[in-house]
């Protein structure tokens, strides 16, 4: 039936790429991000705050929009962190899933004087 050895695992390889694509199952070591969002007690975006991923140094600023992402975070719950120099700091835990994104919206209330 096979003219060659070489055919027959060639269509074999085949086969079983084509098995292996159609798997969309989170594998173990996996990783999704967090995409944050930022703002301020009137709900407009804070740019240049801090934020970070708890108990890693995975550190960033948002961006003018108040924006910013975490990008190949293992899959799991963290919490995040924002802090805005002369307002103050928000909060909140986040699970991230495997393949996928997670969103985040902290907001940061201005201190009273």
């Amino acid at each position: 039936m096979w003219r060659t050895p070489a055919t027959a695992y060639l269509l074999l390889a085949l086969v079983l790429m084509a098995l292996t694509a159609c798997d969309r199952r989170p594998r173990p070591g996996a990783t999704g991000c967090i995409e944050v969002t930022v703002q301020d007690s009137a709900g407009h975006g804070l740019g240049g705050a801090l934020v970070g991923l708890n108990g890693s140094s995975n550190l960033g600023f948002t961006d003018q929009y108040g924006r910013y992402r975490f990008a190949d975070v293992p899959a799991g719950t963290f919490t995040v962190t924002a802090q805005k120099e002369g307002l103050g700091s928000a909060s909140g835990e986040v699970r991230v899933e495997a393949g996928a994104a997670a969103a985040l919206s902290l907001t940061i209330a201005a201190r009273p004087d």
